[in-house]
């Protein structure tokens, strides 16, 4: 496939591929470099949508000093928080495909163009992510991030939180079709208002809910970088409860009928949790495969899904032996037997380490 359709002649009245969603706000340090990755891509028929959230430093010289047809510069007048900034950006772009992107990021070069290209070859995937490189704000590189590509597992594994999951969806190398937009809504704004709101989790329950098809591309496609001033790591207290309502309402959609007690149970499995007492982790394994069934019966995920059922089990494992040391490793052994290649889960030992040094790090 031409990576470029349409490379010369561009017009600004002409529609274009793609539109590139970034906000930003104070964003000095790495904006630039954020800026620059995404005029360098292979794929060049985009518009670049940047909104500044009032920034206070030197933002937004820089974003002018870039000479680029392609980039439309909205500045808004005070800080109107990181959820109506991105909402802001997506009612101003318009291109069938919208492409995120975060201001301290850096895209690789192909990243437009392998995503257009499965996009164009998949109609049915509304919504394309990819793997990434993870780096600190130093600048050192901390590991790849690799996430699950076929589209059933993808799904299946949104059942949970990104902290059961180990994360299916990375939230600025997602390119989205306007139509999942247009017929599940934006980003959240109520509850949204507030900082570290989780606007993509909330975001993507609505749209699975809605029949949108996920899926994600091996390749790494993103430079992500931790940084320890970012929005969700400003308050994780506030984020964990922020979380904890969104996986208790994700939870209503598909079981309604659970007690309170029950969805709470539910609700702290889904979020990596430990369980308040030993009885609920008792019933919390069997909530969860009535949980699972239901979702995969509105999802109309085809058959084959009870191996990531057992991985997802086998990750909440280390939480619950807090609390139900027995039921832990008897269910442990139970899911190995079943399918011994979990045994080489990698996902499963880190997510063993998290637990014991979170454990050590409460004495």
């Amino acid at each position: 496939m031409n990576p470029d359709p349409i490379s010369a002649g561009r017009s600004e009245d002409r529609t274009p591929a793609i539109s590139v969603v970034m906000t930003v706000f104070n964003g000095e340090r790495f904006v630039g470099e954020a800026i620059q990755s995404i005029l360098d891509q292979t794929y060049t028929d985009f518009e670049f949508v940047i909104v500044d959230n009032h920034s206070v430093d030197s933002t937004c010289a820089i974003v002018e000093s870039f000479q680029d047809s392609r980039i439309r510069f909205i500045k808004n007048e005070r800080n109107l928080g990181q959820t109506t900034a991105l909402n802001i950006g997506i009612r101003n772009s318009r291109a069938a495909l919208i492409a995120r992107m975060d201001a301290d990021d850096v895209a690789y070069k192909h990243r437009f163009e392998r995503q257009f290209a499965y996009l164009a070859d998949h109609p049915e995937i509304d919504v394309l992510g990819s793997s990434a490189r993870f780096r600190y704000e130093n600048g050192r590189y901390l590991h790849s991030y690799k996430v699950p590509c076929d589209p059933t597992n993808v799904t299946l594994f949104m059942s949970g939180s990104p902290e059961l999951s180990y994360g299916c969806t990375l939230h600025p190398t997602l390119m989205v079709r306007r139509s999942a937009f247009d017929q599940c809504g934006q980003y959240d704004e109520v509850n949204g208002a507030g900082p570290g709101y989780p606007q993509d989790y909330e975001l993507w329950n609505r749209m699975t809910y809605g029949g949108m098809k996920f899926a994600n591309l091996e390749e790494s496609l993103l430079v992500y970088r931790v940084l320890r001033t970012s929005e969700s790591r400003s308050n994780e207290e506030r984020l964990a409860r922020y979380r904890l309502q969104i996986t208790a309402d994700k939870i209503r959609m598909y079981c309604p009928g659970l007690t309170d007690q029950e969805n709470r149970s539910l609700s702290y499995m889904l979020e990596f949790r430990r369980q308040a007492s030993a009885s609920e982790g008792q019933k919390v394994l069997q909530l969860f495969d009535r949980y699972f069934e239901a979702y995969v019966d509105h999802t109309g995920v085809p058959a084959g899904t009870d191996k990531v059922k057992c991985m997802m089990k086998m990750y909440y494992l280390p939480v619950l032996f807090r609390t139900n040391a027995g039921l832990s490793i008897a269910t442990y052994f139970r899911l190995v037997r079943r399918y011994p290649m979990l045994v080489l889960n990698i996902k499963f030992y880190r997510k063993l380490a998290k637990t014991v040094l979170s454990a050590l790090s409460l004495r």
